[in-house]
């Protein structure tokens, strides 16, 4: 469903300013972007005194536990008002939603707020820049908005801008995003917000991270790395609140690989996958062949086969990419 061309940021404030009620909805099995985003707009929006719910089809990882609203956040299927705008965030497609979608098409207006390259801008409003994380464009939502930072915005907008760039490191950091980034760190404890989410780790994510080493394989001479972990990996130890998010980057980061990617199963079946790359090998068209989407370094997408057929047909997928 293509929704109308690329509106402004103004275009949103002016809907925002109508609205009483606002439903904000962030993706499936949400990241840090996700979270933090959402959250930050959702503080901003209460300071101009409207009515804010923020939901989402999955898990809040304990990982962002620490941020003060985030255990505010409710499923989709706890709500039954129609609201007057929802906005989605960090939301590459309308799938991504989950079952939120239905109440974000149910709203009076909607608007996509997004950073992802594959998005198709499925909202009647479209925020959607190719930039360093969907907090970039919150941070500039909220100046529009007039709201200003305080220190809970800018822990929320730091998390979000922090974790999409891989802490600063990855080829998305921006001197617009460090620029933000500076104006953001003098308003709240920095090292402590740091200290949670990139020097803490649970002891039984620290044995998810073995098991998924041990389950890593090189292949086309060692441009290409694939690691696994199965649900019986998680069983064996004994993760209940399991932190994906990472994981990826020990295959990435080995020096030969050029492509990387991360299979984990669903509890329902089937297969997440995760995919890194360097360079011009853009990960983000190869996933969108399967139905995901994201960054040309950066994307993932799901397979709902069995392991073997799920290896074979990524693995030949990343051998043309390679290759092209």
């Amino acid at each position: 469903m293509p929704g109308r061309k690329m509106q402004t940021l103004s275009d949103l404030k002016r809907s925002i300013r109508k609205a009483s009620q606002i439903l904000l909805i962030t993706h499936l099995n949400p990241d840090g972007d996700a979270v933090g985003s959402m959250l930050a707009l959702s503080v901003a929006l209460q300071k101009m005194q409207k009515r804010t719910v923020c939901v989402c089809d999955g898990k809040i990882m304990e990982k962002y536990a620490f941020l003060k609203s985030a255990g505010e956040i409710l499923k989709p299927d706890r709500i039954d008002a129609v609201f007057d705008l929802a906005i989605a965030i960090d939301c590459a497609d309308q799938k991504r939603m989950g079952s939120a979608e239905k109440l974000f098409f149910a709203a009076k207006e909607n608007a996509n707020i997004d950073h992802h390259g594959t998005n198709e801008s499925f909202g009647r409003i479209n925020i959607v820049h190719s930039v360093s994380s969907s907090g970039e464009l919150i941070y500039e939502l909220i100046e529009e908005l007039g709201t200003g930072l305080d220190a809970e915005t800018a822990e929320c907008l730091y998390t979000a801008i922090s974790t999409d760039t891989g802490n600063f490191t990855y080829s998305n950091t921006t001197k617009k995003a460090l620029l933000y980034t500076a104006e953001l760190i003098g308003l709240f404890d920095y090292t402590r917000t740091a200290d949670y989410l990139y020097r803490t780790r649970t002891y039984e994510n620290t044995r998810l991270i073995a098991k998924a080493i041990d389950n890593l394989s090189l292949y086309e001479e060692g441009r290409a790395a694939l690691m696994y972990l199965c649900r019986s990996d998680l069983a064996e130890a004994d993760v209940k609140n399991p932190d994906y998010e990472m994981i990826v980057n020990y295959a990435s980061e080995i020096d030969t690989v050029k492509v990387a990617v991360f299979l984990r199963e669903l509890k329902d079946g089937g297969y997440k996958l995760s995919l890194r790359s360097s360079g011009d090998l853009d990960v983000a068209a190869l996933c969108a062949e399967y139905g995901g989407g994201g960054h040309k370094n950066a994307a993932g997408c799901s397979m709902n086969a069995p392991f073997e057929e799920v290896k074979e047909t990524i693995l030949s997928a990343v051998k043309k990419l390679l290759n092209a």
